[in-house]
């Protein structure tokens, strides 16, 4: 790696390429093929959206190990993908991911998972409420907890760092796991020294968004800092600002890797429009550099913004590989669209319900001027 890159060659296994899921939770038989650089993930409430990112967040996180030494042996894959599992899902039991199709036992759920180093795939299965049983594991997995994938839930943690850290490994609290896990993210600091120019590019839209950059204490405590030096922890800075700070900490810190991957639930609630730009801006650039993206939401506003800038980077000769999913119900089932551009989606749910929209102002204006 070079002086001035913002990302480090952390993670073994590389891009996530395939996966293929049966019977767990929405979805029937659905084959995902991802892009290396940016997948988004579009569709109505209730169609699988989330499930596909905690499933392949869950997939991919289970493989690195919590402490530096060694890789999770294969007699601790069962037990440590199960409880990853329960812990990120939160079902009442196991079996309760497979999915219903009607009176009797559930069917067996299966789930493949290709990654693009490492030398064999991930297949699972749940055909009881109890354990996951392993199919096959990739032999090359990481013996470094770092580089591996970072979870971005709807809410925002950095106003719980660090106490809920200690809180959830102290006490039972019925929280999902990736906030927990985004948490101990948050907590390692920065480098010292001065950043590097490849970072300080990255972060340049988000602080500029912001009015500042973040930093923590002694404590872990973070604060945003004002360029005129004053600063304020983050518990009093509104909650669209510590979304970018989330992303902008996590930059800082190294928590994202070369290769390594980031997924992204929502990242447009409580943001307003103007900052989904210096959002999909850096967003764009992580692309560029070799992080593996993949984003659920339900605004066009944010699709459009992202768009584009991959629009304009093409047109200076940076290309992002990109690509989109659109989850639409079909009966009880679930049918995935998948295209590379977003022309290319036949069914986008916020465009359709947006048309609508338009259709029903432009008929009360003229209704009431009649």
């Amino acid at each position: 790696m070079t002086d001035d890159a913002a990302l480090e060659a952390t993670n073994p296994l590389g891009a996530l390429e395939r996966l293929r899921v049966q019977n767990f939770t929405v979805f029937s038989d659905a084959d995902f093929t991802f892009s290396p650089g940016l997948n988004i993930i579009v569709g109505e409430n209730g169609t699988g959206k989330t499930h596909l990112l905690k499933l392949a967040y869950a997939a991919t996180r289970v493989l690195y190990p919590d402490k530096v030494g060694r890789p999770v042996a294969n007699e601790e894959l069962p037990i440590a993908l199960t409880n990853k599992l329960l812990n990120v899902f939160l079902p009442d039991t196991l079996g309760r991911l497979r999915r219903h199709v009607g009176p009797g036992v559930p069917p067996t759920a299966k789930v493949d998972v290709v990654f693009q180093s490492a030398d064999k795939g991930f297949s699972f299965e749940i055909s009881t409420a109890e354990w996951v049983g392993i199919i096959a594991a990739p032999a090359n997995r990481p013996a470094n907890p770092t580089g591996g994938p970072a979870y971005l839930p709807p809410r925002e943690v950095v106003s719980l760092v660090p106490a809920f850290v200690s809180d959830y490994e102290r006490t039972s609290i019925r929280f999902e796991e990736t906030y927990f896990d985004l948490a101990k993210l948050l907590l390692a600091r920065p480098r010292r020294g001065p950043r590097n120019p490849r970072t300080t590019a990255l972060l340049a839209p988000l602080e500029t968004a912001m009015g500042g950059g973040l930093e923590s204490d002694e404590l872990g405590r973070l604060y945003l800092r004002f360029s005129d030096g004053w600063k304020i922890e983050a518990p009093l800075v509104s909650e669209g600002y510590r979304k970018l700070a989330t992303l902008a900490y996590l930059i800082q810190n190294g928590s994202l890797a070369l290769h390594g991957s980031l997924f992204w639930d929502e990242p447009e609630a409580n943001l307003n429009p103007r900052l989904m730009g210096a959002l999909a801006d850096t967003l764009v650039q992580l692309a560029a550099d070799g992080v593996q993206i993949f984003i659920a939401t339900h605004s066009l506003f944010m699709m459009r913004e992202i768009a584009l800038r991959l629009d304009r980077g093409r047109a200076r000769g940076q290309s992002v590989p990109v690509r989109y999913f659109s989850f639409s119900r079909d009966g009880t089932g679930i049918t995935v669209e998948t295209a590379d551009d977003i022309e290319g989606l036949g069914m986008i749910a916020s465009l359709d319900a947006a048309l609508k929209q338009d259709d029903a102002l432009e008929r009360l204006y003229w209704e009431t001027r009649s």
